[in-house]
């Protein structure tokens, strides 16, 4: 039989599944076969045109689907259970019945959403009145802020002002300047995960002292003070640090070089690909990106070059230097670079405005 076990069952409308006694899961007429661990509600468990009867489970009113498969096409054959055709679709989903909801405590409500991210709370909002009241609740986003976000809030350039909890999470999931301005913090609106993002002045730029070979200027569409514009070098190297103890832990991490091309002003980026690299203590990813004003028109363009650049919707464009994990165990310092040393031509008209570090 494959995968699955026959159950006793002689009935085709639908049947109850087993592997090795651990997994259970449901076949019916649509087509779905739902495969649990521990307790789980299935809608419409006991409507037999559509689910064989089975035991539906309920602990304080919230039922878990853990996983479901929705296959391509099943079918009952010769007095047994058998499976055709590939997976195409995993994933979570968590069903909150409305049965007894007034009679749950408030509590045990706060609990549950905050098992889950502050995507999923806001979007229970939408159950009942009493899980909306619960939603709101300072108790339940304190869970989803940073465990210091009070310390953080100290270092914001402007005072953040704050009615709720709830409030103050939205307000830090746009990204705030710190640390005089140098810096930006924020949290991911779906997760809550920490997000920073190092500004050109934060960033080690070889010879950016140096006004004949770089200038720094305000620029409109920075959330900076100011950003810096390559004037002329034949030795490009921008490298970004950060401390892993900084960072959600638990989480793995993706770094953007964030710059743009001047225009009319860019020449000499393009002869050669430039490095691209991630360093974390022991662990290296390295790449390499051809940075042409117009992407993909450069000759050189071919099976080394690992890394394209992506247009934001600021305007600016982002360089992946790279991904990491961040166990939250040991404190280690993220490295992040971009260079192009090799060549002896002069290059200009890169304009930088720092490194971008968020979770995937």
């Amino acid at each position: 039989m494959g995968l699955w076990e026959r159950r006793e069952d002689n009935n085709d409308q639908g049947g109850v599944l087993r592997d090795g006694g651990e997994l259970e899961g449901w076949y019916g007429r649509s087509g779905l076969v739902v495969i649990t661990k521990g307790r789980a509600g299935v809608r419409w468990a006991t409507t037999p045109s559509r689910w064989r009867r089975t035991t539906v489970e309920e602990d304080c009113g919230l039922r878990v689907l853990p996983f479901f498969y929705s296959c391509r096409h099943h079918r009952f054959e010769g007095g047994g259970w058998r499976r055709l055709g590939k997976v195409r679709q995993l994933r979570w989903k968590t069903h909150l019945s409305r049965k007894n909801m007034k009679d749950m405590p408030h509590d045990c409500i706060v609990h549950i959403l905050s098992r889950g991210s502050p995507r999923d709370a806001c979007r229970f909002a939408v159950v009942s009145s009493v899980v909306r009241d619960a939603t709101e609740s300072d108790v339940l986003w304190d869970e989803f802020l940073p465990s210091d976000y009070q310390e953080i809030i100290s270092r914001c350039v402007s005072p953040v002002k704050y009615k709720s909890k709830r409030d103050l999470f939205f307000k830090l999931s746009s990204p705030l300047l710190i640390d005089g301005g140098i810096k930006t913090f924020s949290v991911d609106k779906a997760t809550g995960k920490r997000c920073y993002m190092l500004s050109a002045r934060e960033l080690n730029i070889a010879w950016s002292d140096n006004p004949l070979f770089w200038c720094w200027k305000p620029i409109l569409q920075s959330r900076f003070a100011e950003a810096v514009e390559l004037r002329m070098t034949s030795w490009l190297e921008i490298e970004g640090k950060i401390n892993t103890k900084l960072l959600s832990p638990n989480t793995q991490y993706r770094a953007y070089l964030i710059v743009n091309m001047a225009s009319h002003r860019a020449y000499g980026l393009d002869i050669l690909p430039s490095e691209v690299s991630l360093e974390v203590g022991k662990f290296l990813s390295q790449g390499t990106i051809i940075l042409s004003p117009k992407q993909g028109s450069s000759s050189k363009i071919g099976e080394n070059i690992s890394r394209v650049y992506h247009e934001r919707n600021d305007g600016w464009l982002e360089i992946e230097l790279g991904e990491f994990y961040n166990d939250g165990i040991h404190e280690k310092d993220v490295i992040m670079r971009l260079k192009e040393i090799e060549g002896v031509h002069l290059k200009g008209g890169l304009l930088v405005e720092g490194i971008e570090i968020r979770p995937i």
